[in-house]
């Protein structure tokens, strides 16, 4: 089982929890708790991590962001996305969000599965 940490866990539009652990086994989400205390184990990761039920949410995200290029990225827009495209997953799954400015404000989104073991 793998445990990830981030200051942001997106469950809905509407539901966001600070300061979480999300717990991945299979590659699936199976527990996810706030942060009281140290726990072992658990990475650290920078960004965000969006809880959802849909497995092609970086590919769903990233077509629709190149093809409306003067869109700026929002969790409003990527849980618009979402609802668009439906459930194709029973069991949750996490992504690991980020999202950057460079000096000329371009924006810059990335999107990864978090999988149990680190190879994807």
């Amino acid at each position: 089982m793998r445990k990830v940490a981030a200051n942001k866990v997106y469950m809905t539009k509407n539901i966001v929890m600070t300061n979480h652990i999300v717990e991945i086994y299979d590659n699936f989400v199976v527990n996810h708790y706030p942060i009281d205390s140290e726990v072992d184990m658990t990475e650290w990761i920078g960004g965000s991590i969006v809880i959802c039920y849909n497995s092609r949410l970086r590919q769903i995200a990233e077509t629709y962001f190149l093809e409306n290029k003067d869109e700026r990225f929002s969790f409003d827009s990527l849980f618009n996305l979402l609802e668009q495209h439906g459930k194709d997953s029973i069991r949750p799954l996490a992504y690991h969000v980020t999202v950057t400015e460079d000096a000329e404000n371009n924006e810059t989104f990335k999107i990864r599965p978090i999988a149990e073991n680190k190879m994807i």
